[in-house]
Protein backbone atom coordinates (compact mmCIF):
# COMPACT_ATOMS: atom_id res chain seq x y z
CA UNK A 1 0.00 0.00 0.00
CA UNK A 2 1.27 3.10 -1.18
CA UNK A 3 1.66 6.10 1.57
CA UNK A 4 -0.03 9.36 0.91
CA UNK A 5 2.76 11.17 2.66
CA UNK A 6 3.91 13.92 0.45
CA UNK A 7 7.52 15.24 1.23
CA UNK A 8 7.29 18.97 2.83
CA UNK A 9 8.96 21.89 1.47
CA UNK A 10 9.50 25.31 3.15
CA UNK A 11 10.16 28.41 0.89
CA UNK A 12 11.41 31.23 2.26
CA UNK A 13 11.24 34.40 0.26
CA UNK A 14 12.22 37.55 2.30
CA UNK A 15 10.97 40.25 -0.44
CA UNK A 16 8.19 42.15 0.95
CA UNK A 17 6.55 42.66 -2.33
CA UNK A 18 4.74 40.18 -4.58
CA UNK A 19 8.35 39.71 -7.47
CA UNK A 20 8.53 38.09 -10.43
CA UNK A 21 11.30 35.59 -8.59
CA UNK A 22 8.41 35.04 -6.23
CA UNK A 23 5.91 34.61 -8.35
CA UNK A 24 8.27 32.68 -10.67
CA UNK A 25 9.08 29.89 -7.59
CA UNK A 26 4.89 29.90 -6.81
CA UNK A 27 4.26 28.27 -10.92
CA UNK A 28 6.79 26.24 -10.09
CA UNK A 29 4.97 25.47 -6.68
CA UNK A 30 1.76 24.67 -8.41
CA UNK A 31 2.68 22.50 -11.21
CA UNK A 32 4.28 19.99 -8.53
CA UNK A 33 1.60 20.09 -5.58
CA UNK A 34 0.56 16.84 -6.38
CA UNK A 35 3.19 15.70 -5.44
CA UNK A 36 4.69 18.14 -2.20
CA UNK A 37 3.36 20.21 -0.16
CA UNK A 38 4.58 23.25 0.26
CA UNK A 39 4.85 25.90 2.91
CA UNK A 40 6.11 29.86 2.82
CA UNK A 41 7.94 31.90 4.97
CA UNK A 42 7.73 35.87 4.62
CA UNK A 43 8.87 38.96 6.25
CA UNK A 44 6.00 39.75 8.59
CA UNK A 45 4.13 42.46 6.48
CA UNK A 46 4.48 41.21 2.89
CA UNK A 47 2.08 42.31 0.17
CA UNK A 48 2.68 38.89 -1.28
CA UNK A 49 0.84 36.78 1.34
CA UNK A 50 -2.54 37.54 -0.48
CA UNK A 51 -1.03 35.92 -3.75
CA UNK A 52 0.78 32.76 -1.55
CA UNK A 53 -2.56 32.31 -0.18
CA UNK A 54 -4.68 32.53 -2.78
CA UNK A 55 -2.88 29.86 -4.64
CA UNK A 56 -3.53 27.42 -1.98
CA UNK A 57 -0.61 27.67 0.18
CA UNK A 58 0.00 27.80 3.81
CA UNK A 59 2.41 30.90 4.53
CA UNK A 60 4.16 31.95 7.97
CA UNK A 61 5.25 35.32 8.67
CA UNK A 62 8.76 36.46 10.22
CA UNK A 63 10.10 39.81 11.08
CA UNK A 64 12.77 39.78 8.93
CA UNK A 65 15.34 42.85 8.65
CA UNK A 66 17.09 43.53 5.87
CA UNK A 67 20.74 44.04 5.99
CA UNK A 68 21.50 47.66 5.29
CA UNK A 69 24.42 50.10 4.97
CA UNK A 70 23.60 51.81 8.32
CA UNK A 71 24.09 51.29 12.17
CA UNK A 72 20.45 51.14 13.04
CA UNK A 73 19.94 47.88 10.23
CA UNK A 74 23.18 46.25 11.76
CA UNK A 75 22.10 46.73 15.37
CA UNK A 76 18.91 45.29 15.02
CA UNK A 77 19.83 42.68 12.29
CA UNK A 78 21.71 39.77 14.34
CA UNK A 79 19.14 39.63 17.01
CA UNK A 80 16.35 39.49 14.97
CA UNK A 81 18.46 36.17 12.97
CA UNK A 82 19.21 34.31 16.65
CA UNK A 83 15.49 34.64 17.38
CA UNK A 84 14.59 33.91 14.25
CA UNK A 85 16.68 30.91 13.38
CA UNK A 86 14.91 29.16 16.82
CA UNK A 87 11.66 30.01 15.30
CA UNK A 88 12.65 28.69 12.05
CA UNK A 89 13.75 25.50 13.86
CA UNK A 90 10.49 25.33 15.57
CA UNK A 91 8.44 25.58 12.60
CA UNK A 92 10.45 23.04 10.62
CA UNK A 93 10.02 20.70 13.57
CA UNK A 94 6.17 21.37 13.66
CA UNK A 95 5.63 20.44 10.27
CA UNK A 96 8.52 17.58 9.98
CA UNK A 97 10.64 19.36 7.44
Amino acid sequence: MASTHKPRILIIENSVANTGALQSITRSCINLKEEYTFLYLLPKGSKATDFITSQGFEVYQLPMIELKKNVGSLILYFPYLIVNVFRLFSLLNKHKI
